[in-house]
């Protein structure tokens, strides 16, 4: 299929172009970066808390702990920053440049496909969406994974182009970062290397030993530079079932009945094959939505999604392109997953959305002119971004920074450096305070890890002096209640324990802070 556009621009006026909307995205920061830290994610607070444990010299640990649920890649990118002194909240400038870079990239590499205007306009559409902009704001390895997958994915296609030994080397290094930053883009090496060979399929000029070598520095190099971190987590001592994370692995969050145990049962098959209708709708709604929501579904926004992902799936089978089918490969994925949420599906939305514009634009040429195709769909996205922009823009996690500001103020003014701090959302708090704290919400929230009273227990075996907590009672709006029951439940449950049985000292509401010791 040609370009939407059926002309080319001048290489230099391109890379002018370029230049300027990367000029203008950057000064759009000043606008963009929030200055609150995000604790909506548990992961957050982790990447932070081992990059911590890094710079100080204590390896990738958290908590003493030798920290194995995720790759180390990510902590590592901000073990520097965090060393220079930066805060969590001040990471959100880290963060942001991180999605400019991706929404830039999005744009170049799209440009070929789409023309630049509605390449241009998809771009802007994804760097005003506020699902994106709060994720350019949060501590995650979310975008940083993306903005590797699409460097892969130009390298890839360069290497192509010249038939570079060197460049193979490089891909395949950077394919065994891309691992260790998100361990799902794993999923590009056989994306990469089925792409190479339809390739040579389809212009009939096969080299066995040629594709030999690339399957050599494809898969085999990326999968031997990862193999340190599999041997150093096979050696690992760390505690099970998990204490101070939900998940043991990514293995055992989806395949065992206690993701924090990998000894636990397996689930049956049928329990895993029945999450697939409901992962599949989730991400379905949350790209036909542009990235608001999983769980809201309409019929509008089923039909889009569904288009979307038909569109991706025609352009993979037709074009076969590593991009295409490695964001088939993680809807694919993503089907089995213990949960959900739109942040995941954001690499899937960037080549789905254009399969869909192409689709469109190939639809519409029929009975329109190519400028005037680019034109009407331009101004449809063009108008997703307006509903963007005007729908609500009140950042939720507003409130939550200002209760746990609050909490680690009070907690510094009570609290000896040497005492042993623990709360309900430990990871969090150690965030804004830069100590280690222990989390007891997992183990609460588990009846198989005991439950609140194996909470409690924690506290004495850790040899805990405080602890933090929150009280809600009568303090909580209807979709906190509606989303979050049980969780809710057991906190308010806990703190009634700990005002029975232990010494309340005061409060930064809505957190008390106690005492572990005993009122007798």
């Amino acid at each position: 299929m040609t370009s939407v556009e059926n002309y080319e621009q001048p290489r230099a006026s391109d890379k002018r172009f370029t230049i300027l909307f990367a000029a203008l995205l950057g000064l759009s920061l000043f606008w963009t970066v929030r200055s609150v830290y995000d604790s909506t994610y548990f992961d957050a607070g982790t990447y932070i808390a081992t990059a911590r444990s890094l710079v100080a010299g204590e390896g990738y640990s958290y908590l003493g702990q030798p920290f194995i649920l995720r790759p180390p890649g990510f902590s590592v990118f901000l073990s520097p920053f965090l060393a220079a002194g930066a805060s969590p909240a001040q990471l959100n400038w880290l963060m942001s440049t991180i999605g400019l870079l991706v929404v830039l990239l999005v744009f170049v590499q799209r440009k070929d496909r789409l023309g630049k205007l509605l390449a241009l306009t998809f771009a802007l559409s994804l760097w005003l969406n506020p699902s994106f902009q709060r994720l350019s704001n949060q501590v995650l390895s979310d975008l940083p994974g993306v903005l590797l997958m699409l460097i892969a994915l130009g390298i890839d296609r360069r290497s192509r182009e010249t038939g570079s030994s060197k460049a193979l080397w490089f891909l395949g290094a950077v394919l065994a970062v891309t691992a260790y930053v998100r361990l799902i883009y794993l999923l590009l090496i056989p994306a990469i290397l089925f792409s190479r060979w339809s390739e040579r399929k389809r212009a009939a000029t096969s080299v066995p030993g040629s594709y030999r070598r690339e399957l050599a520095l494809l898969f085999v190099l990326p999968l031997a530079l990862l193999l340190p971190w599999n041997l150093r987590n096979s050696f690992a001592e760390a505690p099970i079932p998990s204490e101070q994370t939900s998940n043991y692995s990514y293995s055992t969050a989806t395949w065992k009945t206690d993701p924090g145990d990998p000894h636990s049962e397996t689930l049956p098959l049928s329990e895993v094959a029945a999450r697939i209708p409901i992962r599949a709708k989730q991400m379905v709604v949350g790209l036909g939505s542009h990235l608001h929501t999983i769980d809201e579904s309409t019929p509008a926004n089923l039909a889009f999604g569904a288009l979307a992902i038909g569109c991706l799936l025609w352009r993979a089978r037709t074009r076969r392109r590593a991009g295409d089918l490695c964001a088939l490969a993680m809807f694919a994925s993503l089907c089995i997953a213990h949960s959900s949420h739109v942040r995941l599906i954001v690499p899937i939305y960037i080549f789905a959305i254009p399969a869909t514009l192409e689709l469109l634009a190939s639809f519409i040429r029929r009975r329109a002119s190519s400028r005037n195709t680019t034109l009407v769909l331009s101004a449809g996205l063009a108008l997703i971004v307006f509903l963007d922009l005007n729908s609500e823009s009140v950042d939720p996690n507003l409130k939550r920074h200002r209760e746990l500001s609050t909490l680690a103020t009070y907690v510094e003014s009570q609290v000896g450096p040497t005492d042993k701090l623990a709360s309900w959302d430990g990871v969090h708090l150690s965030a804004y305070l830069d100590r280690p704290v222990l989390t007891i919400d997992f183990v609460a929230r588990s009846e198989m890890r005991g439950g609140i009273d194996g909470a409690f227990e924690l506290l004495i075996e850790n040899d805990i002096d405080y602890v933090s907590i929150a009280d809600r009672r009568g303090n909580r709006s209807p979709r906190w209640n509606a989303k979050r029951t049980r969780p809710v439940e057991t906190e308010e449950s806990l703190m009634l324990l700990f005002r029975k049985r232990l010494t309340l000292v005061g409060e930064a509401h809505p957190y008390l802070l106690f005492r572990v010791t005993s009122k007798d």
